[in-house]
C-alpha cells in the first residue's frame, strides 16, 4: 500500500466506514485494515536487509 491508500483508509474510518467496506475498496483483508489503522503514520516502504553478501 502507498501513502495515498493509508490516508484514504484513515479518512474512511473517520467518516464511519466499517472495516470490511474499507477492505473491499482497497483490496485487502480486515486484518490488514486493523494493522494500518493502528499505525500512527504510513510506513516508508523500505526494508532494512537482514544480512549483506
Amino acid at each position: 500500500m502507498n501513502r495515498e491508500d493509508f490516508y484514504m483508509i484513515k479518512e474512511m474510518k473517520e467518516q464511519g466506514a466499517h472495516l470490511l467496506e474499507i477492505a473491499l475498496k482497497v483490496g485487502c483483508s480486515n486484518r490488514t485494515m486493523r494493522r494500518y489503522l493502528a499505525l500512527p503514520s504510513p510506513k516508508n516502504g523500505r526494508r532494512t536487509p537482514e544480512f549483506q553478501l
